[in-house]
C-alpha cells in the first residue's frame, strides 16, 4: 500500500491474521487445470497464465545493471550466499537505487563479491560485519516523496548527523535493520533510530549474534523512518540464516533447503490503467516477478517425490501473504518446523513440528517447514490465498507465485549450490541447544499494558498508542512512549480500532501469544510479527494478548515496535521503548564446587541474591546457558544453584543473571571425556601391570582415576595424558576398566578386563 491523503485516500491496509498457523483447507472456488491441478478461480486471467511456465524474455532493462530482477516466469533459484568464517562473517554492502524503464525505484544492496542481496549464515555466538557504504547520489534525479504527517526534518540537517545521532532523516538517507535478531540496540549493532547514513556516506556495522540465538530464519532490510516503505517495496531486502536447527529438529537433517524470499513492488502506471481487481502491490518470488493482471508464476525446479526444507520470508512492504501449497486436487500439509526464526516446541520445551495447509504471514514473518514435493507431471503450485484486510484495506487477491515442476531430470531443483553440491542441511552435530525462551514457559507478567492501532480520518497520520496516552505520529527525537527494566516479562494487550489489518512487530525481542479476542489460546511458538484484524465498525475490537520478554540483559537500550505494513510505520504508527539496567539487587558468586569439567558434568554455584527460584533468571558457561536435561535437574535457590555443563559450552565464565543483572564470573574449563584406545594386557592375575592409552585421561591438574568393575586401581610409575599404568590390585573382579579425569567425565568403555 501507499501513503494517502486527503485529497487521493486511496486504501490501506497492514495485515495481522489470527491464528498464524490455519488448519483448515481455503473456501475458494477451484478450477480444474492440466495435470490434475486446480488454481483459483479468482482472478479470472490467472487461469490462462497457470499452464504456462515460461513467457517471452523481455528487452534488456538497463536497471538491471544496478539491480537485477529476473524475467516473468523465469526459473526461480534459490540466493547467493555468504557463510561466517572462525565465528566471523564479514562483507561490505553498497547500497544502491536505480529507475526501470517502467518508471519503478529499485534499491538493492551488493555485496562487495558483486551478489545483490546475498543470504548471510552465522552461527550462534558468531559476529556480523558489515562495512556499510550508502551508494546513493545525493542529487539523484528520482527523490522519495516524504510520507504525509511525518515528523522529521530536511536533508540538509540530516546531513549534520553523526553516528547514531541524527534527528532528521532524508529522502536519501538509509540504514539497515536486523529483523527477529535478538541483538543490542546499541549503537553500531541494531539501531535504527538515529543511525542514519546519508548518501556517499560509510558506516560499520558490528552485531553479535548471542550464543543463545535461536536457529532459524531472520532478515535484514533499511529502516530510515518515512522511506522504509520506498526503500522495501524497491527491493532491498535479504535473508540471514543462524545456523544449526538440525540440532533443534532433527527431521531436517540431510534435507535441501530452499530459502524463498517473497517482496512486493509497486504497480507501474501501466499496470494501474488495467481494468478489474489490482492489487495493492505486486509481488515476486526471489526477484521473479508475479505481475497484474495475468500474474504469470515463476517456477520452482524439483526432484519428485523428495521431501525438502523450505525457508519462506515475507520480506514486503505492504502484502500479507495467505501461504499455500496446491498439488493437483489437494493441499498437502505442511510440517512447521520454525516461525519467525524460532524453532517449535511442545509445552515441554521439546522439538516439535506442527501441521497446517496454509500459512499467513504478515509483513517480515517468516515461515520454515518440510514439504514433500510433487510426482514427475504432477501440476503443483505455491500459492498466495486471497485475504480480505478489511473495507479500507488494500487488496490482497489469490495468485500464484510459483509453478512447482517436478522432474526426475532435474537434479538440484534449482537449489543453491556450492562447489557443485546442491546445499543440505547437515547432520545432527551437536546435542539440542539451550533453548533461548524456556524461562517464558514458566514466567509470570509483572506488568500489563494495553496498546491501540488507530487512523486519523484524513488518513494523513497513523498511530499506535499506549492506552492512556495521546494518539500522535512517532518522532525520531521524541522521549520513550514505554519504559521497561531488563529481566522483567510483561504482558501487552494490542488492539485495532481501524478499519484496516495492522501487523505488530517489536524489535530486539520475541514473545508468545496469549490471548486472541481475549480468548486464552494454547501457543508455544515465539514470535516477532503478528497480525491484528481489523475492525469491523461495531462490537469488540479485535485484539492480541502477548507476553513480552524483556528479560536479556543486552536488550538495554531504546529500540521500536511498529505496525510492519511500511506504509503505516512511515506514517507515525511507531513507539518507541527504552529498556533500562535491572533495579533488582546484583547476584554474587563466592565459590564454584569445579572448574572444569565435560558435557554433562554436573556444577555447583553458590552465592547471593540468586533468586528463591529460576524464573527467568539464567546460569550460563561462556554465554550458553545451563538448564534441566532428561538425565539431570538443575536446582535453584537464593545461595545455591547446581547443574551440568550444557551441550555446546565452551571455556570461559560461569555467570548467573537474575533480573537483568549479571554477577560476577568463575573461570571454567570445558574439558573433553577421557577416551580409551587400547589397555594391555586385557588380562591377568591380581598384580599384574596394565597400559592403558587414549586422550585426555587426565584432567587439566594432572589428576585422574582408573577403576575396574567400579573399584579404584592404583596407578604405578608414570603417568601422562595420552597414557596411564595401573597395577591390578589383590580381591579385584573381572569388568570394565574405566578412566575418570578428576570430574571431567567418564570415558568410554575399554573392553573387559579378565582377573585370572
Amino acid at each position: 500500500m501507499r501513503f494517502l491523503s486527503a485529497s487521493a485516500q486511496r486504501s490501506v491496509f497492514c495485515q495481522l491474521a489470527l491464528p498464524l498457523l490455519v488448519l483448515t483447507p481455503a473456501s475458494i472456488a477451484l478450477a480444474q487445470l492440466p495435470g490434475g491441478m486446480h488454481a483459483m478461480a479468482a482472478p479470472a486471467l490467472a487461469q490462462e497464465s497457470y499452464s504456462s511456465f515460461a513467457s517471452a524474455t523481455p528487452a534488456a532493462d538497463p536497471a538491471d545493471s544496478v539491480c537485477a530482477r529476473q524475467p516473468v516466469g523465469s526459473v526461480i533459484s534459490s540466493p547467493s550466499q555468504l557463510t561466517s568464517t572462525n565465528g566471523v562473517l564479514e562483507t561490505t554492502f553498497s547500497f544502491k537505487r536505480v529507475v526501470d524503464q517502467a518508471g519503478l525505484t529499485r534499491y538493492c544492496y551488493i555485496s562487495n563479491t558483486g551478489v545483490q542481496a546475498p543470504t548471510l549464515r552465522v552461527n550462534p555466538g558468531d559476529q556480523l560485519i558489515i562495512h556499510f557504504v550508502n551508494d546513493i547520489p545525493a542529487s539523484a534525479a528520482v527523490k522519495a516523496q516524504a510520507m504525509p504527517g511525518m515528523v522529521m526534518k530536511g536533508d540538509a540537517a540530516a546531513a549534520a548527523s553523526s553516528d547514531c545521532s541524527a534527528t532528521s532523516v532524508g529522502a536519501t538517507s538509509t540504514n539497515m535493520h536486523f529483523h527477529g535478531l535478538n541483538v543490542s540496540p546499541a549503537c553500531h549493532q541494531d539501531e535504527v533510530i538515529h543511525t542514519i547514513i546519508q548518501p556517499g556516506a560509510s558506516f560499520d556495522y558490528t552485531v553479535q549474534i548471542p550464543a543463545n540465538e535461536p536457529s532459524g530464519m531472520y532478515w535484514y532490510h533499511p529502516h530510515p523512518h518515512g522511506f522504509s516503505q520506498s526503500q522495501v517495496l524497491g527491493g532491498a531486502t535479504g535473508i540471514i540464516i543462524v545456523e544449526g536447527i538440525q540440532n533443534f529438529n532433527s527431521a531436517v537433517a540431510g534435507l535441501p533447503e530452499r530459502i524463498l524470499v517473497i517482496r512486493d513492488q509497486a504497480l507501474t502506471s501501466a499496470e494501474q490503467k488495467i481494468s478489474g481487481a489490482q492489487p495493492g502491490d505486486d509481488l515476486s518470488l526471489n526477484y521473479v516477478p508475479v505481475n497484474y493482471p495475468k500474474y504469470t508464476p515463476g517456477v520452482i525446479q524439483t526432484p519428485p517425490a523428495t521431501k525438502e526444507f523450505w525457508r519462506v520470508a515475507n520480506t514486503s512492504a505492504n502484502s500479507l501473504i495467505n501461504l499455500e501449497v496446491n498439488i493437483g486436487a489437494t493441499h498437502p500439509t505442511l510440517q512447521i518446523v520454525a516461525t519467525d526464526g524460532v524453532p517449535v516446541t511442545d509445552g515441554s520445551g521439546n522439538p516439535t513440528t506442527l501441521s497446517a495447509q496454509n500459512v499467513v504471514l504478515p509483513p517480515g514473518a517468516r515461515v520454515e517447514f518440510i514439504l514433500v514435493t510433487p510426482n514427475a507431471g504432477q501440476g503443483a503450485q505455491l500459492i498466495a490465498q486471497t485475504w480480505n484486510n478489511g473495507p479500507q484495506g488494500d487488496a490482497d487477491p489469490g495468485r500464484p507465485l510459483a509453478n512447482i515442476v517436478a522432474s526426475a531430470s532435474t537434479s538440484d531443483g534449482g537449489l543453491p549450490r556450492t562447489s557443485g553440491t546442491p546445499v543440505t542441511i547437515p547432520a545432527v552435530n551437536h546435542s539440542l541447544p539451550p533453548l533461548r525462551f524456556k524461562a517464558l514457559d514458566s514466567a509470570a507478567a509483572t506488568v500489563q499494558r494495553n496498546l491501540y492501532f488507530s487512523i486519523k480520518s484524513d488518513f494523513s497520520q497513523f498511530y499506535i498508542t499506549v492506552a492512556g496516552q495521546t494518539p500522535a505520529p512517532f518522532s525520531m527525537d521524541g522521549p520513550p512512549n514505554i519504559t521497561v527494566h531488563a529481566g522483567t516479562v510483561e504482558q501487552w494487550t494490542i488492539s485495532n480500532h481501524s478499519l484496516m489489518d495492522h501487523a505488530f512487530h517489536i524489535h530486539q525481542i520475541h514473545f508468545r501469544t496469549l490471548a486472541i479476542n481475549g480468548s486464552p489460546v494454547t501457543d508455544y511458538t515465539e514470535r516477532d510479527t503478528i497480525n491484528v484484524p481489523h475492525w469491523s465498525g461495531s462490537g469488540a475490537y479485535p485484539s492480541v494478548t502477548l507476553l513480552m520478554d524483556f528479560s536479556d540483559p543486552d536488550i538495554v537500550g531504546t529500540f521500536v515496535y511498529h505496525c510492519h505494513i511500511l506504509s503505516h510505520e512511515d506514517l507515525g504508527m511507531m513507539g518507541s521503548i527504552q529498556v533500562l539496567p535491572s533495579t533488582s539487587p546484583a547476584p554474587t558468586l563466592t565459590s564454584i564446587s569445579r572448574k572444569y569439567g565435560a558435557y554433562g558434568a554436573v556444577v555447583t554455584v553458590n552465592g547471593t541474591n540468586l533468586g528463591a527460584t529460576q524464573g527467568n533468571s539464567t546460569l550460563t558457561f561462556n554465554g550458553v546457558p545451563a538448564s534441566s536435561t532428561s538425565f539431570y535437574t538443575m536446582t535453584w535457590s537464593n545461595t545455591s544453584i547446581t547443574t551440568t555443563v550444557p551441550a555446546r559450552a565452551t571455556t570461559g565464565d560461569v555467570v548467573v543473571t537474575v533480573a537483568g543483572n549479571t554477577s560476577n564470573g568463575f573461570g571454567f574449563v570445558v574439558y573433553p571425556d577421557p577416551v580409551i584406545t587400547r589397555i594391555s594386557p586385557t588380562s591377568g592375575p591380581a598384580g599384574t601391570v596394565v597400559t592403558v592409552t587414549g586422550t585426555a585421561l587426565m584432567d587439566p591438574q594432572g589428576q585422574g582415576l582408573v577403576t575396574l568393575n567400579n573399584v579404584t586401581v592404583p596407578f604405578t610409575g608414570t603417568q601422562s595424558n595420552t597414557a596411564l599404568r595401573v597395577i591390578i590390585p589383590k580381591g579385584a573382579t573381572s569388568g570394565e576398566l574405566r578412566v575418570h579425569a578428576s570430574g571431567a567425565g567418564d570415558s568410554n568403555a575399554a573392553s573387559t578386563f579378565t582377573v585370572n
